[in-house]
């Protein structure tokens, strides 16, 4: 059996399977356990394994795995950072549709464009006076830190 397929699949009991298949035409992975193994496991209702006379089946397919490394990735604390961030970039629109009535813009092209430009100028100086002034709680970059 291959090293790098025994790495990526694993009971979650960490044991090591007997044979493993990939079906390219379903994106699946067929993996075989001795029954013992299966049938004595903590986790087995997880693995759904399909419990035979002498050997266990699993199936996993590439989008369970997928799905699987971004969850792991997720949780991590380089994620967490970029997510402050994201919902930093996402409140500007939120502000702009609340105080500055963004919806009720001219639909006009270019008065359009004049209104929108100078609700992003006020946003900027009512950002840099505060600033100035000293009244603004602005979060460092925590990914510069």
């Amino acid at each position: 059996m291959d090293e790098e397929k025994t790495k990526v699949i694993k009971c979650p009991a960490g044991n090591t399977p007997r044979s493993c298949c990939y079906k390219k035409s379903n994106d699946e992975f067929k993996i075989t356990f001795d029954r013992d193994v299966c049938a004595n496991c903590p986790h087995k209702e997880q693995c759904h394994a399909k419990i035979f006379k002498n050997i266990a089946r699993v199936l996993i397919t590439k989008k369970s795995l997928i799905r699987l490394a971004l969850e792991e990735r997720m949780s991590s604390e380089t994620y967490n950072l970029y997510r402050r961030i994201r919902n930093g970039v996402e409140t500007i629109p939120s502000i702009l549709r609340r105080n500055y009535h963004l919806e009720k813009l001219p639909r006009g092209k270019q008065r359009g464009r004049f209104f929108f430009g100078s609700k992003i100028a006020a946003l900027n100086f009512r950002k840099l006076f505060h600033y100035v002034k000293g009244s603004s709680n602005y979060a460092e970059n925590p990914l510069l830190a």
